[in-house]
């Protein structure tokens, strides 16, 4: 009973999200969610890179990717 709840939680908000997606854009939804994970992978790579000398040669290889 209770998992049902969460499956019909889940499905109402992936339909809310596609909504969401349909009326902003799906462009402006892609730039959005990449500029977040790019910016939380330099955060990410830039603690990487205090401790581990190798996190540099990463950090390098994301952004010419």
């Amino acid at each position: 009973m209770d998992g049902q709840h969460s499956v019909r939680g889940i499905r109402s908000l992936m339909h809310a999200l596609a909504h969401l997606v349909r009326v902003s854009g799906f462009a402006a939804f892609c730039v959005l969610v990449q500029s977040l994970m790019h910016y939380s992978l330099t955060i990410n790579l830039g603690l990487l890179v205090q401790h581990y000398p190798t996190g540099i040669m990463i950090n390098i290889s994301v952004r010419t990717y």
